[in-house]
């Protein structure tokens, strides 16, 4: 799985905070794709997968799935991801769907 394309899906979904459904879904869906043996999602909406055989060392990789509302000026869309000289441009593109993606 290609992590910019997956931090451009991301970027995509205006998820502030309290609205991350669609996000913690796409998120769910990828892990599945990547191959984690099991993926769920609790009742306070986080996302959980276990990737790998059982009995094996246990990492956990933690990261948010909301974004604040965007203030400024924006020269575009701010949800609507953009690549220009080779960085990925959004809201939520280094704070943390970039990060997201990349996990």
């Amino acid at each position: 799985m290609d992590p910019v394309d997956l931090a451009s899906r991301l970027i995509a979904i205006r998820s502030l905070s309290c609205e991350e459904g669609k996000v913690a879904d796409l998120v769910a869906a990828a892990m599945l794709e990547a191959g984690f043996r099991e993926v769920k999602r609790t009742p306070l909406g986080s996302v959980v997968g276990i990737a790998g055989p059982p009995g094996n060392v246990t990492a956990l990789f933690d990261a948010h799935m909301d974004v604040v509302p965007p203030t400024g000026r924006w020269t575009e869309d701010p949800f609507t991801p953009t690549i220009r000289n080779g960085r990925l441009y959004g809201r939520g593109a280094t704070d943390m769907k970039g990060g997201l993606a990349a996990l």
